[in-house]
C-alpha cells in the first residue's frame, strides 16, 4: 500500500510538471465545444409540420387491415425476413392506433440531433455530445500514449525500484484513464440534467414490440455508449504501446476506426443481418463491431448485450496490456 501511494504521488508530480500541455489540451477541448455549440446555435430551426391526425389514423387503420390480410393469405409463402418486416409493420400500426399518436409525434434515428423549434435544448445536448465524442476519443489516445510511451526512462527508473510491476501498471493506468474519462463523464452529467429539464419529443423504439421512451432515456443511452467508446479507444491504444513505438501506437487505432467505417459501409450496402429479431447492422450504424456506435434502441436487450460486450473487451485489452507490461523489457 505504501508503494502504491508513493507511485500515485509520483504520477501527480509528473502530471503537474506537464501542466502547460494539460492546459493546452483542455483549451483545445473547450475550443471544440464552443465551435460545436456555436455551430448548433447558428443553424436554422426546423418547424414541425402539422398534420390531419384523424386522416392519418384512418390511413393506419386501412393499412393495418391490408397488411393483416396479406399475412393471413400469403404468410406461408413469405421469407422469414419479409414475414418479420410485415409483422413489425402491423405492430407499428396497432401501436399508433392504441395510443392515438402518429409517426410525426416521435423523433427518429436520423433527426434526433436536429434543431427543432421548441426542442432546441434537447437537440443541442445530443448534437454537441455526439460531436465531442470524436474529440474525446482523440484525447483518450493521447492519454494512453502518455501512460508509458511519453517517458520511457522514468518507467525504467520505477522498474529499478523494489515495486511490483502490477502496482506500477495499476497506478499509471488508473491515473491516465481517470484523466481521459473525467471530462466526458462530467459533460454527460451536465447535459443530461439540461436534457431532463427541457421539452422533449419521445423516441419510438422497437424491441420485440413498439414502445415510446423519453428523450432523456435516449440521451442517457447515448452518453453511456459514448463513454464506453472513449474507454475502448484508450484500451486499444494502451495495448498498442506495449508492442509499438508512440507513432504507430497512435496511428493503428485511428486507421483501424477508418477501416471499420469502410468495411461496415461495404457490408451494410450489400445486406442486412438479423440480430435478436432486429436489423442490428443498418447503413447508418457505420461500425460492424456489435453495432454500438449510432445504435438508438434505448436500454433494451440489444444495447445491454452490446454494452457488456464492449465492457468485457475493454477489460480484456487492459488485462492483456498488464500481462505484456509484466514481461516487457524496457
Amino acid at each position: 500500500m505504501k508503494n502504491f501511494k508513493n507511485i500515485l504521488k509520483y504520477e501527480a508530480v509528473r502530471t503537474w510538471a506537464q501542466k502547460k500541455w494539460i492546459l493546452l489540451i483542455v483549451a483545445v477541448l473547450a475550443a471544440f465545444f464552443i465551435v460545436f455549440s456555436v455551430s448548433y446555435a447558428t443553424s436554422d430551426k426546423h418547424k414541425l409540420t402539422t398534420f390531419d391526425r384523424a386522416k392519418i389514423l384512418q390511413e393506419y387503420r386501412e393499412d393495418l387491415d391490408a397488411y393483416s390480410d396479406v399475412l393471413e393469405k400469403y404468410g406461408d409463402t413469405l421469407t422469414k425476413e419479409n414475414e418479420f418486416e410485415l409483422k413489425r409493420s402491423i405492430e407499428r400500426f396497432r401501436f399508433f392506433l392504441d395510443t392515438e399518436t402518429i409517426e410525426y409525434d416521435y423523433i427518429t434515428n436520423t433527426d434526433y440531433i436536429t434543431k427543432y423549434k421548441g426542442y432546441e435544448a434537447f437537440g443541442y445536448c445530443t448534437s454537441v455530445y455526439e460531436s465531442m465524442t470524436y474529440v474525446f476519443c482523440a484525447f483518450a489516445l493521447v492519454g494512453a500514449l502518455w501512460t508509458f510511451s511519453a517517458e520511457r526512462h522514468t518507467v525504467k527508473n520505477l522498474l529499478a525500484a523494489p515495486i511490483k510491476r502490477k502496482e506500477i501498471f495499476a497506478v499509471k493506468t488508473c491515473v491516465t484513464f481517470t484523466e481521459v474519462t473525467a471530462l466526458p463523464v462530467l459533460l454527460f452529467i451536465v447535459l443530461l440534467i439540461v436534457c431532463a429539464c427541457s421539452p422533449q419529443r419521445p423516441y419510438l423504439m422497437y424491441s420485440g414490440g413498439f414502445k415510446a421512451v423519453t428523450g432523456t432515456h435516449i440521451f442517457a443511452q447515448i452518453g453511456i455508449r459514448n463513454i464506453l467508446l472513449v474507454a475502448l479507444f484508450y484500451a486499444v491504444t494502451l495495448l498498442c504501446t506495449m508492442y509499438f513505438k508512440p507513432l504507430p501506437s497512435g496511428l493503428i487505432p485511428t486507421l483501424g476506426i477508418v477501416a471499420l467505417i469502410f468495411l461496415s459501409m461495404i457490408i451494410t450496402g450489400e445486406s442486412k443481418f438479423i440480430m435478436l429479431g432486429k436489423a442490428a447492422f443498418e447503413t447508418y450504424n457505420l461500425y460492424p463491431v456489435l453495432g454500438l456506435w449510432n445504435y438508438l434502441g434505448g436500454f433494451d436487450i440489444h444495447f445491454i448485450i452490446m454494452a457488456f460486450a464492449y465492457f468485457a473487451i475493454i477489460c480484456s485489452l487492459v488485462f492483456w496490456s498488464l500481462v505484456k507490461f509484466k514481461r516487457k523489457d524496457f
